[in-house]
Protein backbone atom coordinates (compact mmCIF):
# COMPACT_ATOMS: atom_id res chain seq x y z
CA UNK A 1 0.00 0.00 0.00
CA UNK A 2 1.60 3.33 -1.22
CA UNK A 3 1.52 6.43 1.65
CA UNK A 4 -1.39 7.62 -0.74
CA UNK A 5 -3.54 4.97 -0.27
CA UNK A 6 -2.64 4.58 3.16
CA UNK A 7 -3.43 8.37 4.43
CA UNK A 8 -6.94 7.74 2.22
CA UNK A 9 -7.83 4.81 4.18
CA UNK A 10 -6.75 7.02 7.62
CA UNK A 11 -8.97 9.62 6.05
CA UNK A 12 -12.28 7.69 5.16
CA UNK A 13 -11.72 5.84 8.30
CA UNK A 14 -12.33 9.53 10.30
CA UNK A 15 -14.64 10.63 8.18
CA UNK A 16 -16.66 7.51 9.34
CA UNK A 17 -16.07 7.80 12.64
CA UNK A 18 -17.54 11.76 12.24
CA UNK A 19 -20.58 10.67 11.01
CA UNK A 20 -20.93 7.90 13.92
CA UNK A 21 -20.44 10.80 16.43
CA UNK A 22 -22.88 13.00 14.41
CA UNK A 23 -25.66 10.00 13.69
CA UNK A 24 -25.24 8.10 16.91
CA UNK A 25 -27.43 9.09 20.11
CA UNK A 26 -24.83 7.16 22.03
CA UNK A 27 -23.29 10.63 22.47
CA UNK A 28 -24.17 13.54 24.85
CA UNK A 29 -23.66 16.92 22.74
CA UNK A 30 -20.64 17.58 24.98
CA UNK A 31 -18.66 14.64 23.29
CA UNK A 32 -19.89 16.27 19.84
CA UNK A 33 -18.25 19.37 20.98
CA UNK A 34 -14.89 17.76 21.97
CA UNK A 35 -15.41 15.45 19.28
CA UNK A 36 -15.91 16.58 16.21
CA UNK A 37 -13.40 19.76 16.44
CA UNK A 38 -10.94 16.53 17.17
CA UNK A 39 -11.86 14.66 13.85
CA UNK A 40 -11.96 18.00 11.56
CA UNK A 41 -8.46 18.95 12.88
CA UNK A 42 -6.92 15.37 12.38
CA UNK A 43 -8.62 15.79 8.66
CA UNK A 44 -6.99 18.64 8.27
CA UNK A 45 -3.85 16.82 9.24
CA UNK A 46 -4.02 14.81 6.99
CA UNK A 47 -5.28 16.04 4.19
CA UNK A 48 -1.94 18.20 4.02
CA UNK A 49 -0.06 15.29 4.36
CA UNK A 50 -2.09 13.73 1.48
CA UNK A 51 -1.41 16.63 -0.66
CA UNK A 52 3.00 16.85 0.54
CA UNK A 53 2.72 13.22 -0.81
CA UNK A 54 1.24 13.84 -3.88
CA UNK A 55 3.43 16.37 -4.50
CA UNK A 56 6.48 14.22 -3.71
CA UNK A 57 5.33 11.64 -5.71
CA UNK A 58 5.01 14.48 -9.15
CA UNK A 59 8.15 15.42 -8.44
CA UNK A 60 9.35 11.61 -8.36
CA UNK A 61 7.84 11.08 -11.49
CA UNK A 62 8.57 14.69 -13.46
CA UNK A 63 12.32 13.61 -12.35
CA UNK A 64 11.99 10.57 -13.89
CA UNK A 65 10.85 11.23 -17.43
CA UNK A 66 13.27 14.42 -16.98
CA UNK A 67 16.21 11.50 -16.55
CA UNK A 68 14.39 9.45 -19.41
CA UNK A 69 14.48 12.54 -21.64
CA UNK A 70 17.82 13.58 -21.01
CA UNK A 71 19.00 9.98 -21.72
CA UNK A 72 17.64 9.80 -24.77
CA UNK A 73 18.60 12.91 -26.28
CA UNK A 74 22.10 11.88 -25.12
CA UNK A 75 21.59 8.36 -27.01
CA UNK A 76 20.36 10.42 -30.63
Amino acid sequence: MTEIQHINTQIANLERAKKQVKDSHLFTPEDEQQLIPFYDAKLLELRKRKDTAVRAMQVREYTCVTTEVLQLQKAH
